[in-house]
């Protein structure tokens, strides 16, 4: 379906990333472990999607995304993070994401934010704030592991 980059200084992350989305019919054209390799990919490798850490090394994702979007306007960035506030998410849509995958996740909620993105595309305004995205989960301090939801530590 999409050519995607994923963006998370965490190797097991981009692994477990890889393996859902390789699943989901999608490719995988490169892997970033901050802010500035990731500008590097798109502008190489022309993605249509990138995942985006928020918390890394040298560039986080907050400060990445307009570099990002820079590069290729058409860029669909969906941010992935285990911290999204209110205040982040809002920070986050302003400067143009698209979604968002809360980690931990699982299969099914990384394609469904992963393809709601994609048609969102589609559409020729960008979300503003939080309540354009039904459904979405803010960090509200506790959160409740499922079954089949997986959670790393870092690696780097």
């Amino acid at each position: 379906m999409a050519r995607i980059v994923i963006v998370d200084d965490n190797l097991m992350i981009r692994m477990l990333l890889r393996e859902i989305l390789d699943g989901g019919d999608h490719e995988i054209v490169g892997e970033a472990h901050d802010g500035l390799q990731a500008e590097s990919m798109v502008r190489a490798l022309r993605p249509e999607l990138v995942t985006l850490d928020l918390g890394m090394p040298v560039r986080g994702g907050l400060e990445s995304l307009p570099y990002l979007l820079s590069v290729d306007p058409s860029l669909v960035v969906v941010v992935c993070s285990a911290f999204l506030d209110q205040r982040r998410v809002i920070a986050a849509l302003r400067s143009g994401a698209s979604g968002f995958i809360v980690k931990p996740f699982d299969r099914q909620s990384v394609l469904a934010s992963v393809d709601e993105a994609l048609v969102r595309a589609g559409q020729t305004e960008r979300a503003t704030d939080a309540s354009s995205l039904p459904g979405l989960p803010i960090a509200s301090g506790s959160a409740q592991v499922e079954d089949d939801q997986r959670e790393f530590g870092r690696v780097p």
